[in-house]
């Protein structure tokens, strides 16, 4: 079991304000500590709450927190993990339409594809608009779609 301190953020991005509490409580028992979480309106959705934190922990901190949040369902976050010296990066990723979803990322946030991966969606597209597809969830494209109307709320409030 690895045990390399890593750090990375998280950032709920909406979640119903009646879970607020629950789901604070839950960040708190998978970072092993209590967290005074800054809960704010996120004025893309109605009724909804948007918190942002920074974490430091081991390298099963990240997907076991998104296991746990993924167990709420009406959530809509990303966590991301920072590379480190023979770690990954990483990101999950999560909407209530979509489920969760991980991929490896660099320093910059990009997502990487593994050419296993890449050879193995070329080999199963039947034409261009499938392999458009296969490429498209490759990337998390869903998903970074979904939550991009919800970060832009974020930025827009902050500019106000």
């Amino acid at each position: 079991m690895l045990s390399h301190n890593v750090r990375g953020w998280l950032n709920i991005h909406a979640v119903p304000f009646s879970l607020s509490k629950q789901v604070g409580w839950t960040i708190s028992r998978e970072l092993g500590t209590e967290q005074n979480l800054r809960w704010l309106p996120q004025s893309a959705k109605h009724g909804q709450v948007r918190v942002e934190l920074d974490w430091q922990g081991s390298v099963q901190t990240a997907p076991a927190l998104a296991s746990a949040l993924a167990g709420w369902g009406e959530i809509w976050f990303e966590i991301a993990q920072e590379p480190g010296t023979g770690i990954d990066g990483g990101v999950w990723l999560h909407t209530p339409a979509l489920g969760l979803k991980y991929r490896c990322a660099d320093s910059a946030g990009n997502i990487l594809v593994g050419e296993h991966e890449l050879a193995q969606v070329m080999s199963q597209s039947g034409g261009a608009k499938a392999l458009k597809a296969k490429v498209s969830e490759l990337l998390a494209e869903p998903w970074l779609n979904e939550l991009e109307p919800l970060r832009r709320a974020v930025v827009e409030t902050r500019a106000v």
